[in-house]
């Protein structure tokens, strides 16, 4: 059977301390079964060699064109400025005044809802601080509703230019409430990078073909579009930090892929993914990059900056 090059993904997830062993997961379209089937899960040991040079192998073995990490593949503004820092109130460069001026627009509209209907402000505020194990918290984004106590902190708090992105102002205004209320996850860019991670993928990215086009997500949000597109049910993922369930959770999360994206994983393969998370995580990764190769993916507004264009938010337009 000949696999079609141009239907051919994998993901990588390199987060994790440094003896964390990672994974390469590689997907694969075949057009006589009309099926994309995981026919790759590659293991790095660190005590077994360079890490680096397996996934270098790996990507010229099967001939890749395409691969998705989770690691940040955009500069945070203040490592590309030149300018004489006035430190971060005063700052003057065009991405951080445009995040600022974005963030100031919401929470003026958000102080005029206040304003406008004190009481019905109140009433929403505290209904929206309530635990309600039926509340659908993906059916709106974080700022088409009041201002949670905690986007607001959020905002107020501001974009740390060393080490937040354009595009975290694009993701907060989208997923914050969302991946706090699910995950107890909030994202930054940099902040959730140790730089022993960046380091090292700064070493591979210098290695890797020219021809490699590397893409960047993030297995939090692929999971919140998961719940999104009714993939997966919101039951599923209530045991993602319990120790004592997160086997299950993996197993039903594999279940769902294969049944609802015509996904299908060897047993050999299936075992290793519930076992390992960072397995399970490279498998999310190459599910976002599936969903590029099938063009449904999210587009960000050209404000998110540099980086914007590798940032992978993937869509699950099922018939």
């Amino acid at each position: 059977m000949q696999a079609i090059n141009s239907r051919k993904i994998a993901g990588l997830a390199l987060r994790g301390g440094k003896r964390n062993n990672f994974f390469f997961c590689l997907l694969e379209y075949y057009e006589n079964e009309k099926r994309w089937f995981l026919s790759a899960l590659r293991q790095v040991k660190e005590e077994e060699g360079d890490g680096n040079e397996a996934t270098l192998f790996w990507v010229d073995e099967f001939n890749l064109k395409e691969l998705v990490v989770d690691v940040p593949l955009g500069q945070p503004s203040c490592l590309r400025c030149q300018l004489n820092c006035p430190g971060i109130k005063a700052c003057v460069h065009p991405e951080v005044k445009e995040i600022r001026d974005r963030i100031k627009r919401v929470l003026a509209y958000d102080a005029s809802l206040r304003e406008g209907n004190p009481k019905k402000y109140e009433q929403e505020r505290l209904a929206d601080d309530l635990f309600d194990a039926n509340r659908n918290v993906l059916e709106e984004g974080t700022s088409e509703h009041i201002l949670s106590r905690s986007f607001k902190r959020r905002l107020r708090k501001g974009v740390l230019p060393y080490w937040n992105r354009p595009l975290d102002f694009w993701v907060w205004g989208n997923y914050h409430d969302q991946l706090l209320k699910l995950f107890n996850y909030t994202f930054d860019s940099y902040g959730n990078a140790s730089i022993m991670l960046l380091n090292r993928f700064s070493y591979l990215k210098r290695h890797l073909p020219p021809d490699l086009k590397v893409l960047e997500s993030n297995t939090y949000l692929i999971l919140v579009e998961l719940l999104k597109s009714q993939v997966l049910e919101k039951r599923v993922l209530k045991s993602y930090h319990d120790i004592e369930g997160t086997f299950e959770m993996r197993e039903a999360v594999i279940k769902s892929l294969e049944e609802r994206l015509g996904l299908f994983i060897y047993g050999q393969d299936k075992e290793t993914l519930i076992k390992e998370p960072h397995a399970f995580e490279s498998l999310l990764l190459s599910i976002a990059g599936q969903r590029h190769v099938l063009n449904q993916f999210q587009p960000l507004p050209d404000w998110c900056g540099e980086g914007a264009d590798h940032f992978l938010v993937p869509q699950f337009l099922l018939a």
